[in-house]
């Protein structure tokens, strides 16, 4: 009974410290096996189990499981943000020999004093506690890590002091459908990565394996052109992600990624992920099902810009300009800097060579009047936007005032039936951001004729 009740308490406590009843059963069977030869030593030389005796396994097993569990927790620390269990099931095996041996070698030597006993019970009682404690010592280095290979570790204490940002639980395409319990357990499972503000995350042109999800803080995606200048392409925000086409294909990285603030990155490897579809299969396929979602929604609007920009104009197609925009909107209002904005629309008859050729002509005379760092985009069949960062509305106006005049001439001088509509109109950063953009849809997107 007693062996039973202290086998049981056993599995429940460790189970609790770690959240696995696997890991209860660990700590338990290298305990019992120097019960089980303990009492096969006593079966063979004869020792009758009286109640000295009876008492060397609870004991024995008392202690040893001290051993046990300190040989887990160490485990436990040596494989947060590590996904080699090989090399943290031997870091842990040399950083507990001194510790466990010493104090195993103490234990062994004050209970071997009742060996010098007359009476006994008590000289069994010193002897079989000792040995044991030497039996124990050697399954904890051999029994043990071989176990907890098997196993997964993440304590109670993990678990509950860990918080996650509402944009990581709610907003992060990989952790959909997971609840904050199963989004836990994969963040604990693998590496979570520290990063100071304009720390390089990625370089651009190095071929990678990783994927990142941002716990805290942001990123700023940049790409540097042939030309050598440099171009931030997007920030991204807590529960956002990127690097996941390195991650299912080793692929040159086709940007770099700098710590906008200072950031907490989850950095998922395939070890780490199939690690853990090992120990959690339900939360795994479901990590699966969405990593190929992502991957996939990727691929596709990678296809999308492959066409950078439009044949006749030059202009960067919708899709680019969209994500430019969104761009400068999001530096106004960081820098507080003006952005202007210039949309005009051209009706002429539909004459599909004349109106190509006509559209080539302005675009070039446009891109005259317009500097570099300006972004000129077709947003339509005819109709085109030009976005001058660092620009208020009043200059933005005389560039609009240059280009309809211009426009105005050619379009006379193609000998082309039709006429043309502009928009000038800007963002300053301060306004709200959605009314703004619910403007700005407004017009780009109100009716060509």
């Amino acid at each position: 009974k007693s062996l039973l009740l202290m086998g049981l308490v056993i599995i429940v406590v460790v189970a609790v410290l770690f959240i696995n009843w696997k890991a209860g059963v660990v700590a338990l069977i290298p305990n019992l096996f120097p019960v089980i030869i303990l009492f096969g030593v006593m079966g063979y030389v004869g020792i009758s189990l009286d109640t000295g005796t009876a008492m060397v396994a609870v004991i024995a097993l008392g202690i040893c499981v001290d051993d046990t569990v300190h040989f887990m927790t160490r485990y436990h620390h040596n494989t947060r943000n590590r996904s080699d269990t090989a090399a943290a099931l031997e870091d842990t095996v040399l950083d507990e020999s001194e510790p466990v041996i010493t104090t195993s070698l103490a234990l062994m030597a004050g209970f071997l004093t009742f060996s010098l006993s007359s009476f006994t019970p008590i000289e069994y009682f010193g002897l079989l506690s000792a040995m044991v404690i030497l039996v124990a010592l050697l399954t904890t280095f051999v029994i043990t890590p071989l176990l907890l290979s098997y196993v997964e570790l993440v304590t109670m204490w993990d678990m509950l002091s860990l918080k996650l940002q509402a944009q990581v639980v709610n907003d992060c395409p990989l952790f959909r459908d997971l609840s904050a319990w199963q989004i836990k357990q994969a963040i604990l499972a693998s590496e979570v990565k520290q990063c100071r503000r304009g720390e390089s995350i990625i370089e651009q042109g190095i071929i990678g394996d990783e994927m990142y999800v941002i716990l805290e803080g942001s990123v700023s995606v940049k790409i540097r052109q042939e030309s050598g200048s440099v171009i931030t392409v997007s920030e991204i925000d807590e529960g956002g992600l990127f690097g996941e086409i390195a991650l299912v294909s080793k692929i040159p990285r086709t940007a770099a990624v700098i710590a906008a603030k200072d950031c907490r990155l989850l950095t998922l490897r395939w070890e780490s992920i199939e690690r853990f579809a090992r120990f959690h299969t339900r939360t795994a396929s479901r990590l699966f099902k969405n990593l190929a979602s992502i991957v996939g929604s990727r691929l596709t609007r990678l296809e999308n810009l492959t066409v950078l920009r439009d044949e006749y104009s030059g202009a960067v197609n919708r899709n680019i300009l969209q994500e430019l925009i969104d761009l400068e909107i999001r530096k106004s209002q960081r820098f507080q800097e003006p952005v202007t904005f210039i949309c005009f629309t051209i009706h002429l008859s539909r004459q599909a060579e004349k109106f190509n050729d006509l559209i080539s002509h302005l675009s070039l005379r446009i891109r005259n009047e317009t500097r570099y760092i300006d972004v000129y985009g077709r947003w339509g069949d005819r109709r085109f936007v030009i976005v001058l960062t660092r620009t208020e509305e009043a200059a933005g106006k005389e560039v609009g005032a240059r280009i309809e005049r211009m426009l105005a001439a050619e379009i006379v001088e193609s000998r082309l039936a039709g006429d043309y509509k502009m928009t000038v109109w800007s963002y300053d950063g301060k306004a709200p951001e959605l009314e703004f953009k619910a403007r700005m849809e407004q017009i780009l997107n109100a009716p060509a004729s």
